[in-house]
């Protein structure tokens, strides 16, 4: 693969983002996806995020994977896959610039209602079979369209009162089953290719690298700090998402 300047602004763009996710348990696609999109197209971007959550997340569940949710990822699963399907037709049928746009909004979202503040957990709302079916879909839906699959199980765990570590390992198993099932669903349908995967794999060391290196930030990283940045990078990269998506529609 020759080196391009687009290669390496992605190759940045996802050590940083490994590096968020490392951090907080969470984060890659929602920190990448609206910036990669601005240099590949949304099949290309779903991709490399599916790619690089199985090849990347096994590491935060080496030390604290006895805190796993079984019983949540178990319930949520069914849900989830589901609303995978819904996913695969939007992205074969919608224009790019639409898909862009709904990940820049669901972004913009996530992060206007973590500036907000989540409601306090404990509420019996958050643990009905409703609310898992709810989230499991969205999940899905929002998985291989987009490749956001993460901020409806990040705010039902937030909303159950889930620990930090069942929470970062919880969430990673999450991830990583549901890509075992979307990347080859993806690609059995023709929506993704064989190439878009050799793009992603290129990135996988970065990826890693930058996972690795959040987790070792953990300790040094104020959580105040880091919410702060983090919600800052949603709203920016969120916001450049959305008006670029909205130009291409309106041109």
């Amino acid at each position: 693969m020759a080196i391009s300047g687009e290669f390496v602004t992605a190759l940045l763009i996802i050590l940083a983002a490994g590096a968020i996710s490392g951090l907080a348990g969470f984060g890659f696609g929602l920190t990448s996806v609206p910036l990669l999109l601005l240099i590949y197209d949304p099949a290309a971007v779903v991709t490399v995020t599916k790619v690089l959550t199985l090849t990347t997340s096994w590491v935060m569940l080496i030390d604290h994977w006895r805190s796993i949710q079984a019983r949540t990822i178990f319930g949520l699963l069914p849900w989830a896959i589901a609303g995978m399907a819904g996913g695969i037709a939007m992205l074969s049928l919608l224009d790019a610039a639409v898909i862009k746009l709904m990940a820049s909004v669901v972004i913009i979202g996530f992060a206007a209602l973590l500036l907000r503040g989540v409601p306090r957990p404990g509420g019996t709302r958050a643990n009905q079979p409703w609310t898992t079916a709810v989230t499991g879909l969205s999940s899905g839906l929002l998985s291989t369209s987009t490749g956001l699959s993460g901020p409806p199980v990040v705010l039902l765990l937030t909303l159950r009162g889930t620990g930090m570590h069942a929470f970062r390992t919880s969430v990673a198993a999450y991830f990583l089953t549901l890509d075992l099932v979307g990347l080859p669903a993806l690609l059995s349908q023709g929506v993704i290719s064989l190439s878009d995967i050799t793009t992603a794999l290129a990135f996988v060391p970065a990826a890693l690298i930058g996972r690795l290196a959040g987790m070792r930030l953990v300790r040094y990283v104020s959580p105040l700090t880091f919410r702060r940045v983090t919600l800052g990078l949603l709203l920016l990269t969120g916001a450049i998402g959305a008006i670029g998506a909205t130009l291409a529609l309106i041109g």
